[in-house]
């Protein structure tokens, strides 16, 4: 499974899409000018201003369906 963190720009409202990062490594998540951030709705960069606004996971090709 891949997690995905969805920020937003403060002057232009736009959202942007990190990059996918696995499960396991969801503490080291970055924002897109590269400072680490927490994958939490609500948390903000203090380095460019951008907010978290939406976490998602997505599940890869490879995982496997359990019942």
């Amino acid at each position: 499974m891949k997690v995905v963190v969805v920020f937003e720009d403060p002057a232009t409202k736009l959202h942007k899409e990190g990059r996918p990062f696995t499960f396991a490594s969801t503490l080291d998540v970055r924002c897109l000018c590269g400072n680490l951030v927490h994958p939490i709705i609500g948390a903000w960069c203090p380095r460019c201003g951008a907010k978290v606004v939406e976490v998602r996971l997505e599940r890869t090709r490879d995982a496997v369906a359990k019942p």
